[in-house]
């Protein structure tokens, strides 16, 4: 967490300050994939542009806030609940933000006695947020992370102080705090289910309503070695999904494509869905029919993926490094619908390494 100045409250010394994270972005793709609870390196990203997102999801009891946590999140997070009363559960995925504003989000969660869930990631401020919950739950294979804060020439003692008032008005165990403070800002903390638990951040196993096998978003060699007639119709049908379910939530079309788990069927029309399932039996019938692309020539593919979303940022940033953001799905579709335009021989190795293991 990054702490900046506030020269306009005199009150007392933490009064003095204005809270927010750094511009970190957790490296998702290896926190998500391991299970360790150790610290992890997370990546320099420009965590407060990532745009915000408050929306209804279909059923109308659910909530979900994606992207940062910014200044004007708590306001609009509080018009869309007034406009939707029959919430029962607010849905987080975000990177982080503004603390200030993750606690504000925090209390109004409180105040209307909402359950909080993490389908995907929350880290930082997002995790605060998160405690407001009465109950709080994570989906299977989703984190929380934790990290110290940090300013510019203030005092460690002082950033840690802030970070006891914060975690601890949530009853937050002190010794779950100090581990969270010897964490340094630049790491995440991504505690087990165990632990969470044991601390009180969690309030319970994940949901049995949530599956805890992730409906397939790739099927690595079979991908890589299917017939060309296959992996087009798998290609055409896959970025229907795509685009099916970034329409209902770009957070809910991220995990799909991170393989998450999550019911991603009642968010898709059933011939998208059919469809879908049509093309990845074809797929597995007719494995084995084509060498794999070497990795060497995937390599040089992804770079040229990347230089085709330079005119879009943010496309661009989510591909190198998959996270919740609006950026992904945008890219994949892009990806997609510039293969399928191309000769064959140009088209199947680049549908083969979107579409692959993405080792």
């Amino acid at each position: 967490m990054y702490i900046i100045n506030s020269p306009n409250r005199k009150k007392s010394p933490l009064a003095h300050y204005r809270f927010r994270l750094s511009r970190l972005c957790i490296a998702v793709a290896g926190w998500m994939a391991s299970g360790a609870t150790a610290a992890l390196a997370v990546s320099p990203m420009l965590e407060f542009e990532t745009p915000y997102a408050i929306s209804v999801l279909p059923g109308g009891d659910t909530i979900e806030i994606t992207g940062s946590f910014s200044r004007a999140v708590p306001q609009n997070f509080s018009a869309v609940l007034a406009s939707a009363p029959g919430i029962k559960t607010v849905r987080l995925n975000s990177p982080g933000g503004l603390l200030q504003a993750g606690e504000a989000v925090a209390g109004i969660i409180r105040a209307r006695d909402l359950d909080t869930v993490v389908t995907l990631s929350c880290a930082s401020a997002c995790t605060v947020a998160f405690l407001g919950g009465h109950n709080r739950t994570l989906a299977p294979g989703a984190k929380l992370g934790f990290h110290a804060a940090y300013a510019p020439n203030t005092p460690k003692r002082w950033l840690d102080a802030v970070m006891r008032q914060s975690y601890g008005r949530f009853g937050v165990p002190a010794p779950f705090i100090d581990r969270v403070i010897a964490t340094r800002a630049e790491d995440l903390w991504t505690p087990a289910e165990k632990e969470l638990l044991e601390a009180g951040i969690i309030s319970g196993p994940p949901s049995p309503a949530l599956p805890r096998e992730p409906l397939p978003a790739t099927f690595g060699d079979q991908i890589n070695t299917t017939s060309s007639a296959a992996l087009t119709g798998y290609a055409e049908a896959f970025r229907g999904i795509v685009a099916s379910l970034e329409s209902v939530s770009p957070s809910i079309c991220n995990g799909f494509l991170r393989g998450a788990a999550m019911p991603y069927e009642q968010y898709i029309p059933a011939a998208d869905m059919s469809r879908w399932r049509v093309a990845s039996r074809q797929v597995r019938a007719e494995t084995g029919q084509v060498v794999s692309v070497e990795q060497a020539r995937k390599d040089q593919i992804r770079t040229s993926m990347f230089e085709s979303l330079h005119d879009d940022p943010e496309a661009e940033n989510a591909y190198r490094h998959p996270m919740a953001v609006p950026g992904l799905c945008r890219a994949y579709r892009r990806l997609l619908d510039r293969a399928l335009t191309l000769p064959e021989q140009e088209r199947d190795p680049i549908l083969r390494t979107i579409l692959g293991n993405r080792s």
